[in-house]
């Protein structure tokens, strides 16, 4: 590999690293704690659908 090659590929590794959240009271907590809501309640309808439990 050469030079290029390699700059080529820390940058899609650093760019598909995860990113840790942000704490209460930075800046897009609240955007992050409302997608975290938002899956985790699709989630849930889609078990209780699958299961039969909502009709």
């Amino acid at each position: 590999m050469d030079e290029k090659e390699i700059l080529e590929l820390k940058k899609r590794i650093a760019a598909s690293a995860p990113r840790p959240h942000p704490k209460k009271g930075e800046p897009g907590y609240d955007e992050f704690m409302r997608s975290i809501f938002k899956s985790a309640a699709s989630n849930m309808l889609r078990d209780e659908l699958e299961n039969g439990s909502i009709r």
